[in-house]
């Protein structure tokens, strides 16, 4: 015995975070202690149990090992061990990805765990988790078969883990996940923040380039989307629609402008662009279309128009719709202007007909 106590460092292991744990663990299998009657010293009544419990959780303590037999020792000192290196990888993990990569690296020495995850409820989004071997967040909740440790706060998140062989995770790991589950919050609160400011970004950006009326897109998101190469450009015009704001009111030719719009959007073709470029003149960029192509959309947009249902809200009940049409085969985006000419021309020369 005492040559396994030799040399003393080799041996002697300074183990707040062990003591810590066995404590934890005496409380959990024994939640109503009413007596604690130690080898030596006095006798600790129930009114004191709770108080002695919490003042030894502070003392800087140490475990003098004799043997490695024990194994219940060996388990609580990774299990201490773990903590520590947790404790010490919040100071410099600072997003969800790092956190799970860090964790499922910590948990493996004490347990053989099969995955470990995060996730979280985001406000308007649902769950994302993020589990290991992944680089990002996917669209789910936490795996039902996973034991499930709460994060204090909100929005509500849950770090999972699983074992390899599908058993109940250890107590005592449970016990140390929970007990600094505290310490990952700043971690969800800091991706929650950054999540929402890009949310808040995007749909700036998205406003900027969207027309509020009929949701199509605007004269810069048009700027943005200038098309190189081969492409047909269709310019439409509504006829007669000053006739619809002054019979019918503005709030009438807002809502046939809507509908007009949704006839155009689905119209065309996916990859196709559709804007509102004026009052009641649209623009649609077809990226790769020639002659034909754009033909059988301009007529499909022309009867579109006309079959809808405008009783009350049209002298006539209906209204129609004059086009335009150039053909790229192949031009520079520089000459995007010219080509925007040529099809508000081709336009005007419809309507003279």
């Amino acid at each position: 015995i005492i040559d396994n106590a030799t040399p003393f460092h080799q041996h002697y292991m300074p183990s707040r975070d062990l003591l810590t744990a066995g404590l934890s663990r005496v409380e959990r299998r024994w939640p109503d202690i009413r007596l604690v009657a130690p080898q030596h010293g006095h006798v600790i009544p129930e009114s004191a149990v709770a108080a002695a419990f919490e003042g030894l959780k502070g003392i800087d303590c140490g475990v003098f090992t004799l043997a490695d037999a024990d194994i219940d020792l060996q388990h609580l000192l990774r299990i201490a061990e773990a903590r520590t290196r947790f404790s010490e990888a919040l100071h410099t993990v600072t997003d969800p990805s790092g956190l799970v990569a860090t964790l499922d690296s910590i948990l493996d020495r004490p347990e053989s765990v099969g995955d470990c995850s995060l996730s979280v409820d985001l406000p308007d989004e649902g769950w994302v988790t993020w589990s290991r071997g992944q680089t990002g967040p996917i669209l789910r909740a936490p795996d039902p078969g996973t034991h499930v440790i709460t994060i204090p706060g909100r929005p509500m998140a849950v770090l999972s883990i699983e074992r390899e062989d599908g058993t109940a995770p250890d107590p005592d790991l449970v016990q140390m996940l929970t007990d600094m589950a505290d310490s990952v919050r700043p971690i969800v609160d800091n991706y929650v923040q950054r999540n929402l400011e890009l949310r808040r970004s995007t749909q700036l950006r998205r406003d900027s380039l969207t027309d509020p009326l009929t949701g199509l897109g605007n004269r810069r998101a048009l700027d943005d989307a200038i098309p190189s190469g081969a492409y047909a450009l269709i310019s439409v015009d509504l006829d007669h629609f000053k006739a619809v704001n002054d019979g019918f009111g503005h709030p009438a030719g807002d809502d046939v402008l809507r509908r007009v719009g949704d006839v155009l959007a689905t119209s065309v073709r996916d990859g196709d662009g559709v804007y509102r470029i004026g009052g009641e003149e649209f623009l649609l960029v077809l990226p790769g279309a020639g002659p034909e192509p754009a033909l059988r959309i301009a007529t499909r947009i022309r009867a579109g128009i006309r079959a809808l249902d405008l009783d009350g809200q049209s002298p006539l009940g209906w209204i129609t719709a004059s086009v335009g049409i150039t053909v790229r085969s192949g031009a520079p985006r520089a000459e995007f202007g010219l080509a925007l000419s040529e099809a508000d021309a081709a336009l005007y020369r419809s309507k003279e007909e």
